[in-house]
């Protein structure tokens, strides 16, 4: 039919069962576009829990590889038990993070003020000329 059609461009009606073709063929390819997600639904539908222990699964083995198994304290002794990996990792935070008292250089801050206004001024003046 298409070399038909090709043959006689000018036939109207030829074009027109083209047309009336190709669109019986979208129509067919979106049901069967339909059918096959109906199926998947299907699937989903009986398998989904087996898909959903699966991934329950995985995540339990992604965890236990997360785990710490042993590691060295500062002497470079080796801690195995969890519970003693967890105090240790906790207390070296605690440690690492807490509170220090600090000082205020007011003569620093000062100087830097002093410096910071006369560059301002100085761009400012650039700027203006």
């Amino acid at each position: 039919m298409q070399q038909q059609l090709e043959a006689d461009i000018d036939n109207e009606a030829m074009q027109k069962q083209v047309q009336d073709q190709e669109m019986e063929i979208e129509k067919l390819m979106d049901q069967d576009e339909s059918i096959w997600q109906q199926k998947s639904r299907v699937k989903w539908d009986t398998q989904g829990e087996r898909c959903t222990s699966y991934f329950f699964m995985m995540t339990k083995i992604r965890q236990s590889k997360d785990l710490i198994k042993e590691m060295r304290d500062y002497n470079g002794g080796l801690m195995r038990d969890q519970e003693q990996i967890g105090s240790f990792i906790t207390s070296h935070f605690q440690e690492k993070f807490k509170y220090q008292p600090t000082s205020i250089d007011h003569d620093l801050i000062k100087t830097f003020r002093t410096l910071f206004q006369q560059r301002t001024t100085t761009c400012s003046a650039f700027y203006l000329l």
